[in-house]
């Protein structure tokens, strides 16, 4: 959840994406990140 996810940008996801394939060896899966209002 956050508090305005219209302002999250495209490079914060990519990294976020990149930081959940790293920690959890998820090399290769696609993912879907959403972020919701809280």
């Amino acid at each position: 959840f956050c508090n305005l996810p219209q302002y999250i940008k495209d490079p914060y996801r990519r990294y976020l994406e990149n930081q959940l394939r790293k920690n959890f060896d998820f090399h290769g899966v696609p993912l879907k990140i959403f972020f919701r209002k809280k």
